[in-house]
Order: structure tokens, then sequence, then C-alpha cells
């Protein structure tokens, strides 16, 4: 048979000396950004900004068919099954 440790206070005790001990360390200053380092992550921001604005498109573009291919089975389906007791072939 394993000896598997409590949960009781044995963890408790762990969390809160180690809460303790976290917060006590001091809270480093942010750093400041290097203004070329921004300027860079603007253009960055900028250049895929304008990639979305190209590709919407064509992303639209690219579900139309697949909507239109939708309609077409569902009015497919609804005439199979409307004239389904006029065609001897289905009965």
């Amino acid at each position: 048979m394993i000896d598997e440790p409590d949960p009781g206070r044995d963890d408790l005790a762990m969390v809160s000396v180690w809460m303790k001990e976290f917060a006590a360390q001091p809270i480093a200053p942010s750093a400041r950004l290097d203004p070329q380092c921004l300027f860079w992550k603007a253009q960055l921001l900028k250049r895929w900004d304008a990639e979305a604005r190209a590709t919407r498109p064509i992303e639209v573009a690219e579900q139309v068919p697949a909507a239109a291919a939708l309609v077409a089975a569902a009015a497919l389906a609804g005439w199979f099954y409307f004239f389904a007791g006029t065609v001897s072939a289905f009965r």
C-alpha cells in the first residue's frame, strides 16, 4: 500500500508560506520601450491590418460558393421530397 500525503494542513501551510514569500518580492518597474522598437511594432501592425483588409473580399468570395451549394442541395432535396409521390420510379 502506498502512503499518500494528507492534503490537509500541510498543503495549506506550504501554499501560505509560498504566497507570503512571493508577495514580499519587489515588483520590477516596467521597462520603457525603445522608440525604434515601438516604431517597428506599429509598422508591423499597420502591415497586418492592410493585409487583413486586402484579403477580406477573397475570404468572403470563398464562402459564397459553399453557401450556394447548401442552398442548391436543400432545394434539390425539397424538390425530390415534393415530387416523390408523382414519379413512379420513387415508389
